[in-house]
């Protein structure tokens, strides 16, 4: 989620982590007092309840010791995004 800037649907989360919507679901719901759930969209889409819980995970020594790269969590999300469109082949 820190790498889209916009709110996301379970199946959009899903399709970007490349886990199954169950699993996502769970995590979604673990985490639910840091998200904020807007209803107003089908199907529903999540976002960070405050931008600044983003900027946590962002710090680099927090994202190193979970051994996850951001930069390679954006250009993956930037590949599916662009997967199938004209030009982008």
């Amino acid at each position: 989620m820190c790498a889209l800037s916009s709110p996301a649907s379970r199946e959009v989360i899903a399709k970007y982590s490349k886990q199954n919507e169950l699993s996502v679901q769970e995590v979604l719901n673990g985490w639910a007092q840091f998200l904020q759930k807007q209803e107003d969209y089908q199907p529903a889409r999540y976002r960070f309840y405050h931008e600044s819980f983003r900027d946590f995970l962002h710090r680099q020594h927090i994202v190193q010791a979970a051994g996850v790269n951001l930069p390679n969590i954006s250009a993956e999300v930037a590949d599916i995004m662009t997967e199938g469109l004209p030009g982008y082949e």
